[in-house]
């Protein structure tokens, strides 16, 4: 038995350890910044208060002037087969908003052929906020964008969840984590 001691204990530590490693990640993966350090978050907060975008229209949008408690960024491409699923729930759940509560700004990722792809996407998905071409990729480098689709969620200019990946909008699981 005693030459099994530390072997079990070994085996004692590392499982406890790893237990408080799961459960720590657990907690961040509940808070939507999982994979976003502190450093980063303030970044993007920071980067929220100074930025200003133009939309595809002409229209300027100070992020840190919008009325509305929350602002959704959702990063998209018209290549990106995840994005055309994931941007009609983001339709249908603007529909469903008064418009006072929620600004979602989509920010188009097409370096070709810009106007023609999301003028098609546009009319094809009737979208109905304002799209945002970061034709040159600054936008997404600056938010560190590193995948398609990536929705940010901004709430009184703090960001409470980044998804990488497609996110159902309509679904309950993403609407209580904005309240």
């Amino acid at each position: 038995m005693k030459k099994y001691l530390p072997i079990l204990l070994f085996i004692l530590v590392f499982s406890g350890y790893l237990f408080f490693q799961v459960a720590a990640e657990q907690n961040e993966v509940e808070a939507g910044l999982a994979s976003t350090g502190n450093h980063t978050k303030l970044h993007l907060e920071s980067l929220f208060e100074d930025t200003q975008l133009i939309t595809i229209e002409g229209k300027e949008l100070d992020l840190p002037s919008l009325t509305t408690p929350i602002v959704i960024l959702s990063f998209w491409a018209s290549w990106c087969t995840n994005c055309m699923v994931e941007l009609p729930t983001l339709v249908e759940f603007q529909k469903s908003l008064d418009p006072g509560q929620i600004s979602v700004i989509s920010i188009n990722a097409d370096n070709s052929d810009v106007e023609n792809k999301i003028s098609s996407v546009m009319k094809k998905l009737k979208i109905n906020f304002p799209v945002v071409s970061d034709v040159d990729g600054d936008i997404s480098q600056d938010f560190k964008v590193t995948g398609l689709p990536t929705t940010l969620v901004f709430k009184k200019g703090k960001l409470i969840e980044i998804h990488n990946g497609v996110t159902d909008f309509t679904a309950e699981e993403f609407k209580s984590k904005l309240r």
